[in-house]
């Protein structure tokens, strides 16, 4: 991880925290759904395709957009602003499976994402990813 005076360049390159987040995302995703459901309490029977097919469901422009829209009021003012500035960034396509909208919110939360990890603030990172989960209906696919 990188402290932030070396990622200073990083704040005018959202797409580069968006790049970056996107990893940190599918990262802390599965991590979260393999402790809930393959860890210590978890459904130690839970087979690496249902799995994975919960990690897809997280990490899918609509999952991120949801994600997005579930922490919005627990952002920071900075931190809005790091989202949007990553929900703005140019987009030259985006998948034919996905709307135009989550698209561009999945991409400003990975830029958040992104941001947050390159500025040592991991911590926050999983606060968000955690509170994301409970308020939306991602966490269903995860059992306990």
């Amino acid at each position: 991880m990188m402290n932030g005076s070396s990622c200073q360049g990083m704040p005018g390159r959202p797409a580069l925290l968006a790049y970056l987040g996107d990893a940190v995302f599918e990262l802390l995703a599965r991590t979260m759904v393999v402790e809930r459901m393959a860890g210590p309490g978890g459904d130690v029977g839970a087979s690496l395709q249902e799995i994975h097919r919960t990690v897809l469901g997280m990490a899918a422009a609509q999952g991120q957009a949801a994600l997005l829209d579930a922490i919005w009021p627990l952002l920071t003012e900075a931190e809005q602003d790091v989202a949007r500035r990553g929900r703005n960034v140019h987009l030259r396509h985006h998948p034919r499976g996905a709307p135009y909208r989550s698209y561009r919110h999945s991409t400003a939360l990975e830029a958040l994402m992104g941001h947050l990890y390159l500025t040592g603030q991991t911590e926050r990172l999983v606060e968000l990813m955690r509170a994301g989960l409970e308020r939306t209906r991602l966490h269903e696919g995860l059992r306990p």
